[in-house]
C-alpha cells in the first residue's frame, strides 16, 4: 500500500463523514502527486469512468455495495475499518429515526471510543451546546488555573451567568469531558466530536451563539487581539467537498499549533463557507 493510502487508513476513525474522508484523501493525493485527477482515482478503483465517484463526492448519490467494496480494497481496510466506513454511509443516507441509522450510530460511537475519540450523539451535544461549555472546558488549560470556576467565569468576555457555568461543569462531567480531582476541576484527555455534520437544533444553536460572539468581538475586542477576515469567491460545485476537506485540515493544523496546557487565553476559531447565490430554479 502507498504511504498516502496507509496514512488515511490510519486516520479513518477521525472522520464521521465518509465524503469528508474521501475528499481529504483526494486533496492530499493531489498535493503530493502532481497531475493526480479524479479520472486517475476512478482507474485505481477499477471503474470504467469517474461519473459514479464524482456523483458521490458532489453529494448526488451514496456509494452502492460494489463501489464500497472497491474503496475498501483501495485502502485495504480490515473488517472493522470497512464496517465503520459502511456505517458512515448509513448515517448519511438513512432517516434520523430509522433503526438502521440508530444501530450504525451506536457502532460508530463505540469504534471511535476504542480509537480514543468520544463521539457525542445529538442528544448529548444538546446538553453542552451553550457556547460557554466548551469555553469552560478549554479554560482549564489556562496557565495558573487554581481550580476556582468563578475566576474563569469572571474572565468571560461574552454573556453567561454564574448559574449557567456551574451547570455547564456538571454537564461536562457527566459526559466525561471534565472531571474533579478532589476539589479541583481538570480537563480529561478524551478528544470528541459530533456524530455527523448533519444539521440539528443544538448544533445550529451553538454556531449561532459563536457567530454572535464574533460579531460582538468587533466592538468588544481590540483589533490587535483578534483576526477577522473574509473572501467572496465564485465556486465550482464539484470543488465544494474538497474545499471542506481543506478547511478541516487547516483547523487540525491550527489546533496542533495553538493548543496548549499552559495557555494564556481561550480563543474561538469560526469558519463559515456558504453560498451567497442559489441555483436557477431554487425557491427563495
Amino acid at each position: 500500500m502507498k504511504a498516502i493510502e496507509q496514512t488515511f487508513r490510519k486516520e479513518l476513525f477521525e472522520f464521521t463523514d465518509y465524503r469528508a474522508f474521501l475528499a481529504a484523501y483526494l486533496q492530499s493525493k493531489r498535493l503530493k502527486v502532481p497531475g493526480f485527477t479524479l479520472d486517475r482515482f476512478a482507474q485505481n478503483l477499477g471503474l470504467a469512468a469517474p461519473s459514479s465517484i464524482n456523483k458521490v463526492l458532489r453529494g448526488q448519490r451514496h456509494p452502492g455495495p460494489d463501489l464500497v467494496a472497491r474503496i475498501a480494497q483501495h485502502f485495504q481496510f480490515n473488517d472493522r475499518e470497512e464496517r465503520y466506513f459502511r456505517d458512515l454511509i448509513t448515517l448519511a443516507s438513512k432517516p434520523q429515526d430509522s433503526e438502521l441509522r440508530t444501530a450504525a450510530e451506536g457502532r460508530v460511537s463505540q469504534a471511535a471510543k476504542l480509537d480514543g475519540v468520544r463521539v457525542l450523539k445529538a442528544g448529548e451535544f444538546e446538553t453542552v451546546s451553550g457556547w460557554y461549555h466548551l469555553a469552560l472546558r478549554e479554560s482549564l488549560r489556562l496557565r495558573g488555573f487554581t481550580g476556582d470556576l468563578k475566576l474563569i467565569w469572571e474572565r468571560f468576555r461574552f454573556p453567561a451567568t454564574w448559574k449557567e457555568l456551574q451547570q455547564a461543569a456538571l454537564n461536562l462531567e457527566r459526559l466525561g469531558l471534565m472531571e474533579k480531582d478532589g476539589t479541583r476541576w481538570k480537563i480529561t484527555d478524551r478528544r470528541f466530536h459530533t456524530s455527523t455534520d448533519l444539521p440539528s437544533i443544538a448544533i445550529r444553536s451553538f454556531h449561532d451563539s459563536m457567530i454572535e460572539n464574533a460579531r460582538l468581538s468587533l466592538q468588544k475586542v481590540a483589533p490587535h487581539e483578534r483576526y477577522i477576515s473574509g473572501s467572496t469567491l465564485a465556486v465550482r460545485k464539484d470543488r465544494f467537498e474538497q474545499a471542506k476537506a481543506l478547511i478541516e485540515k487547516f483547523q487540525d493544523e491550527m489546533t496542533a499549533l495553538c493548543e496548549s496546557d499552559a495557555a494564556d487565553e481561550v480563543f474561538q476559531l469560526n469558519v463559515q463557507f456558504f453560498p451567497l447565490t442559489q441555483t436557477n430554479g431554487e425557491k427563495k
